[in-house]
């Protein structure tokens, strides 16, 4: 399953638990986040000032 910015970050964190160090990478605490079950990637990086291409790519990157 390839991640997208559409995704829900918790969406991504229980397909892929070890993703949390990429958000962790990226300056983002989203698992201990309650809006980790509702907010989406892209928003999550638009609200926090970060790359969204750049963490996409990491996401994916982990998981391929």
């Amino acid at each position: 399953m390839k991640i997208t910015k559409d995704m829900a970050i918790l969406e991504v964190l229980k397909e892929y638990p070890e993703a949390r160090d990429v958000f962790v990478k990226h300056n983002l605490g989203c698992s201990d986040c309650l809006g980790a079950n509702s907010e989406k990637i892209k928003d999550v990086a638009q609200s926090h000032d970060i790359d969204l291409d750049e963490l996409v790519s990491d996401l994916n990157d982990l998981v391929d």
